[in-house]
């Protein structure tokens, strides 16, 4: 594993288990039906496949945004995501309106509701996979608190370990996430950045105060 020379004492560099070529192997399925969807618009056939093929593309991509968000703890949190979210939503509300009202007149709002989708999924999909900055942890023991003065600007959301977010901060555009991990029987903390490099980026944690990031050794039972 790769060291980082300007890491706090006891923490060190953990690769990204993500793996994005699922999410973009379904992407690339989604994209089939949404060019018949296209080529059903310029040439006008067909009316009678119109909202099935529009929600199966729909019910496609909402399975890449799921793919994509599962592989990154509070991926949600992220604006690019949320807004991806938001677009899937809507647009699953205009079709179900069109279809079950019914308004077949209105098929084309459908439509481009879904289509719609296409930009802010690639947006978002492309942000995560993009994400490629390793992150930092450290041993922690989970009857061991998380003190919120140690984490200045950030939303605790767990005071203790927990397997799942602890707390989270915004940075300009860049997410940040703490959350705990379990590495066999060993309980840690670890710290992710929603941005792209090969180091993880210290300079956008100054105000993290390490030292008050306290912590019980799992070996010796003593604090360092």
């Amino acid at each position: 594993m790769e060291s980082q020379t300007d890491l706090p004492k006891g923490w060190s560099i953990a690769p990204l288990s993500a793996d994005y070529t699922i999410t973009l192997l379904v992407f690339s399925w989604a994209l089939l039906p949404a060019a018949f969807m296209v080529m059903l618009v310029l040439f006008g056939r067909y009316p009678e496949v119109r909202l099935p093929l529009a929600a199966i593309t729909l019910a496609l991509f909402a399975f890449t945004f799921f793919t994509g968000i599962g592989q990154r703890q509070s991926a949600m949190r992220d604006g690019r995501v949320v807004l991806c979210a938001t677009t899937l939503v809507a647009a699953g509300v205009v079709l179900t309106v069109v279809w079950f009202v019914p308004l077949e007149e209105w098929w084309w709002a459908g439509y481009a509701a879904v289509l719609g989708c296409v930009p802010m999924l690639f947006v978002a999909m492309n942000h995560l996979a993009s994400s490629t900055a390793p992150a930092i942890e450290r041993p922690w023991y989970a009857t061991h608190r998380l003190s919120a003065d140690a984490l200045p600007g950030w939303r605790v959301v767990s005071g203790t370990w927990t397997q799942g977010e602890m707390a989270w901060t915004m940075e300009g555009d860049t997410l940040l996430v703490m959350f705990g991990r379990l590495d066999g029987e060993q309980t840690r903390l670890r710290i992710e950045a929603f941005a792209s490099g090969s180091s993880f980026p210290m300079t956008l944690v100054p105000n993290v105060r390490w030292k008050a990031l306290k912590v019980i050794s799992t070996t010796s039972g003593e604090e360092e």
